[in-house]
């Protein structure tokens, strides 16, 4: 008899209030031809690891409803999101089933997100009988995100306040972490600011068209 398939559900953080960003919603900001939002979903779905993505939102998002359309994802709206990232973790639990293995924890505005990495981790995931925290680790030692939380976490993370999301639950803990080497620390960048947007379009030989 085969066992059952480890499922990872996927959590995607895109409520934030994008304030830094000015007027415009930076999770829109067209990245290769395409919105940042729906980059990194698409980057989570195709590896075909996680059931379901759920994508939390701010109230009223439609134009970010609008660029995900005909993506197979969940919207869970945050009506606290005014609150921080924790609110958002708090949401996204609350859309996932239970018997749910682990959850994968990503941000949406990170654009080096690919299929290939977040394959790495629900693998070392798989590897580890489905019972140890993943995250990638950059050449200077540095834990980034997404990370993959085993079942048991479920309670630390839903007990998590503020606008620092995982980040005391990471420090915390840091010697249980399993880690999956990158290339590069830049795997972790994320947009934050136009100048921010600017600066990754250099880095990838993109012209800066907004």
């Amino acid at each position: 008899m085969t066992s059952a398939p480890v499922r990872i559900a996927g959590i995607l953080l895109a409520a934030g209030a994008s304030r830094r960003f000015g007027a415009a919603n930076k999770l829109l900001s067209e990245i290769d031809g395409a919105p940042l939002i729906r980059r990194s979903a698409e980057a989570l779905i195709s590896t075909q690891a996680l059931a379901p993505l759920v994508v939390v939102v701010r109230p009223g998002a439609d134009d970010v409803r609008a660029a995900l359309a005909g993506l197979p994802v969940l919207f869970a709206v945050n009506a606290d999101a005014d609150e921080g990232i924790a609110s958002s973790i708090r949401t996204g639990l609350r859309s996932i089933e239970d018997d749910a293995r682990a959850v994968l924890i990503a941000q949406a505005d990170m654009p080096n997100l690919t299929a290939r990495s977040i394959a790495a981790l629900a693998t070392a995931f798989v590897a580890r009988a489905g019972n140890a925290i993943v995250a990638p680790r950059g050449p200077s030692g540095r834990i980034g995100t997404p990370i993959i939380w085993p079942a048991s976490d479920r309670p630390h993370l839903a007990a998590l306040t503020g606008d620092t999301g995982a980040r005391p639950l990471v420090q915390a803990r840091r010697d249980a972490i399993v880690t999956v080497d990158v290339s590069d620390d830049a795997a972790f960048a994320d947009i934050d600011t136009p100048a921010d947007l600017a600066a990754w379009r250099q880095t990838q030989g993109l012209a800066d068209d907004d």
